[in-house]
């Protein structure tokens, strides 16, 4: 039984990081059309919210990955 109670924490933990990213990646998404009016942006202009957006997910990959390569991604008890 102790381990259901630590195990449902954590589910709950990753659901609701899981929810809070899509919902910035949707919030993304509806803001750019926002800052294209008010800053009278091009389209490309735009595009390029977007693309710093999700650009950072590869630029934080590559460090990332090395550091759980060093550390690892599971912790040893």
């Amino acid at each position: 039984m102790a381990q259901d109670k630590k195990y449902t924490s954590a589910f709950a933990i990753v659901t609701t990081l899981f929810f809070l990213w899509g919902f910035i990646t949707v919030l993304v998404d509806s803001l750019v059309p926002r800052l294209k009016d008010v800053f009278e942006l091009s389209y490309f202009q735009a595009g390029l919210v977007q693309f710093a957006f999700f650009i950072a997910y590869f630029i934080f990959s590559i460090p990332a990955g090395f550091m759980l390569d060093r550390v690892g991604y599971k912790k040893e008890l």
